[in-house]
């Protein structure tokens, strides 16, 4: 039976290997954390595919499309409180 490992461990290998200031092979991987290439090349072709995510962001460091759309939907709303909160001020004046 194939072991099973924890979303999150996946994570951190995946930042392991596509970290921004040194990126690692996947060899490297396997050794730092005791598991097979094979596997660490499955999780990186899933990651490719958009079916693996880390932070938001995609291999080449930019935000996923469900990244940018939660951060547009977060400043919509931080927009529609301050433009409430300054018309309610204005007709305290």
């Amino acid at each position: 039976m194939a072991k099973r490992y924890e979303h999150a461990f996946k994570v951190m290998v995946l930042r392991y290997i596509f970290n921004a200031e040194k990126r690692h092979t996947h060899n490297e991987a396997a050794k730092r954390f005791e598991i097979p290439v094979k596997t660490i090349e499955k999780w990186v072709s899933l990651f490719h595919q958009g079916k693996i995510s880390i932070d938001g962001q995609e291999p080449s460091g930019q935000p996923t499309r469900t990244a940018l759309m939660d951060k547009i939907t977060k400043l919509e709303t931080e927009n529609a409180i301050l433009k409430k909160t300054i018309f309610l001020l204005s007709k305290k004046g």
